[in-house]
């Protein structure tokens, strides 16, 4: 996990993930010297190189504006752009998309174009919501909810070969995101009738999304203002994670490290 100046809740899907990665990852970061990250977001891979021994370049690309690269060993840029757009004039030795592909409706496509800026030989990484993640999700993150038959025909079709895969959480992880994701969408329900009636009295002029983000942030959620009670959400986390381990019922997550023939 980060340091305890930026610690997160993990969920028990990125918690898992982020194991299986520094497990399994190494092996491919140290014969990559220039790596890049489609849809870099909060940059989560960013961060998660600079507990490694990675000394070549990282480049994130994402289509909000990434935050602020901190000091590192390895030379980084980033780019606030849309990948599909954007001209890629280099070929890189690891491409990674992690939670990215289900956001973009032309998902195969990135595929495509991840597969053009790769290297021979070059390793794919990718990270994808399973379809058992809807019932806690509901589409809440993006266009597309994967069976892992359904990504091996979307790689195979533009030239991958699996290296390795991985299903991320399992039945206990299932049961945890519907108890932590549910109540929000009862107190949401009855606060949308809440908010359109303050929003046709013009008593509030914010949108939708950010009157519902700082609603379940203040109720729900307020207990992320505390670095204790998220350590101890993590600690419930990682011993969720180490029982999901031996049974993989329900996964949230897929992994694939692909190889372009």
């Amino acid at each position: 996990m980060r340091s305890q100046a930026t610690i997160i809740p993990y969920s028990p899907s990125r918690l898992d993930s982020t194991v299986f990665f520094k497990k399994n990852l190494s092996k491919y970061l140290s014969q990559s010297k220039n790596i890049l990250d489609i849809g870099c977001g909060k940059l989560f891979f960013f961060n998660f190189l600079k507990d490694t021994n990675f000394n070549g370049y990282y480049f994130g690309i994402d289509i909000q504006s990434p935050p602020k690269l901190g000091k590192t060993s390895f030379k980084a840029d980033t780019v606030k752009a849309d990948f599909l757009k954007y001209p890629i004039r280099s070929k890189f030795d690891l491409v990674v998309c992690l939670w990215v592909l289900e956001h973009i409706k032309g998902d195969d496509l990135v595929i495509s174009k991840a597969s053009k800026t790769l290297k021979r030989g070059g390793i794919f990484v990718i990270a994808a919501p399973s379809i058992w993640s809807w019932p806690f999700e509901f589409g809440r993150h993006g266009h597309h909810y994967y069976s892992f038959a359904h990504l091996e025909k979307l790689t195979k079709e533009n030239g991958f070969i699996i290296l390795e895969s991985y299903s991320s959480a399992g039945i206990l992880g299932f049961i945890f995101m519907v108890l932590y994701n549910w109540p929000r969408y009862f107190l949401l329900l009855p606060a949308l009738v809440i908010y359109k009636v303050l929003k046709t009295l013009k008593v509030i002029e914010i949108s939708w999304e950010e009157f519902s983000k700082k609603l379940i942030s203040s109720t729900i959620y307020r207990y992320h203002r505390s670095k204790t009670a998220i350590n101890i959400h993590n600690k419930i986390v990682s011993s969720i994670v180490k029982l999901d381990s031996s049974i993989k019922l329900f996964p949230a997550s897929y992994i694939l490290i692909l190889k372009k023939q």
